[in-house]
């Protein structure tokens, strides 16, 4: 899989399962810091449904919760991750 679709995937992926439809995957930037910013306005619930969404639809698991605030920073930081996994199986 691309970056670029990979990156639109998690996108798309966090809109769907937080449900904000009002935001476009064009409108979160590859280096948006999701839980600090208003345009997502997103808190340790939607964390918590993010990560479970992830290890589903990408089939990794994120076992350290403290990890996992480093993993959920950026989308790229999810992207990294997700491809660092799949390297691993």
């Amino acid at each position: 899989m691309s970056r670029s679709k990979l990156t639109n995937d998690i996108k798309k992926l966090i809109i769907a399962t937080l449900k904000i439809p009002a935001v476009k995957p064009d409108q979160i930037s590859d280096d948006l810091v999701l839980f600090e910013n208003d345009l997502l306005d997103l808190d340790s619930l939607d964390a918590l449904e993010l990560v479970m969404a992830i290890q589903q639809q990408f089939s990794v698991i994120i076992s350290d919760q403290n990890h996992a605030f480093n993993i959920l920073r950026t989308v790229d930081s999810i992207a990294d991750f997700i491809e660092d996994q799949q390297k691993e199986t």
